[in-house]
């Protein structure tokens, strides 16, 4: 389990679906409870396949920055309007994206 040093805590992913198949992540801290939603299910919008909406505003910016700087996200450099924000898209890298993998094929 790969784990992601943040403002004190030792967050951990964790992968899950939303209804329409798309991938959610959480970040989780040492007592495996919810420390952050890192993903945004907007299903009206297209993703390319590997890529993911990110919910960087709010709670969420400076997360969301350590994240990129962790080597975790790649964003692609587009954008989703949704209400009065834009969602991030971006792809999972690095030590995350392999996560993801080994999660991914055990499910």
């Amino acid at each position: 389990m790969i784990e992601l040093d943040y403002d004190g805590e030792s967050l951990s992913p964790m992968f899950g679906r939303y209804e329409n198949g798309r991938t959610a992540l959480q970040l989780l801290d040492q007592m495996n409870l919810p420390y952050a939603t890192i993903t945004v299910n907007l299903p009206d919008d297209a993703l390319a396949e590997g890529e993911h909406f990110i919910k960087g505003w709010s709670e969420n910016e400076q997360i969301v920055e350590s994240l990129i700087e962790a080597g975790w996200l790649l964003p692609t450099g587009r954008t989703v309007t949704t209400g009065y924000t834009q969602a991030t898209v971006c792809i999972f890298t690095g030590a995350l994206a392999r996560e993801y993998e080994e999660v991914s094929r055990g499910a």
